[in-house]
């Protein structure tokens, strides 16, 4: 049986087009489209874990390339979980987070799905989390970023840049993971 090509719509090629670009801008230049406003973390959304001293903030939903930039903005970073209290500190603290970005992306000249995976704080590339089947750029989708998921016990998916459901959630390392 003969398979048709796969079509793609132009209107497709533009939206991971543009998904690629926000990342690139993202990943290059921090303080591109960076509220003003935002120089510190708001009191109400600041938590801390007592067993490592880090600090996390709250900023809501966000795209990675925000979130990126914001975590910049108030000199947090985006997390690296190192263990999974850092998962469960943050989901009971963000009750409505599904998903919460990490600080995990992947090389953009990366060809296979579970390769040129690094972390925007420099944790060690070693670390790995992934749910079961992950990463795996499903349907062919973008996904050069990682989230943190609820519904999978704290393990990682793969997902695109661009998505607007998932929290963000910065920490300051200045005290270390212990």
């Amino acid at each position: 049986q003969i398979l048709a090509p796969l079509e793609i719509q132009p209107s497709e090629m533009v939206a991971k087009a543009a998904a690629a670009l926000l990342l690139l801008s993202a990943l290059s230049s921090p303080r591109a489209g960076v509220a003003e406003t935002l120089q510190e973390c708001p009191g109400s959304a600041l938590f801390a874990s007592s067993i490592s001293g880090t600090k996390y903030c709250n900023l809501g939903k966000k795209t990675f390339p925000q979130c990126y930039t914001d975590c910049m903005a108030i000199s947090f970073l985006m997390p690296c979980l190192m263990r999974a209290e850092d998962s469960n500190l943050m989901f009971s603290n963000v009750t409505d987070a599904e998903h919460i970005w990490t600080g995990h992306y992947q090389n953009p000249g990366s060809t296979e799905v579970d390769e040129g995976w690094k972390w925007l704080s420099g944790c060690p590339t070693t670390l790995s989390n992934w749910s079961p089947g992950q990463p795996d750029d499903a349907l062919c989708r973008d996904e050069k970023v990682a989230v943190v998921s609820r519904e999978d016990g704290g393990g990682w998916r793969d997902v695109e840049a661009s998505r607007t459901d998932v929290s963000c959630v910065c920490e300051s390392r200045s005290t270390g993971h212990g």
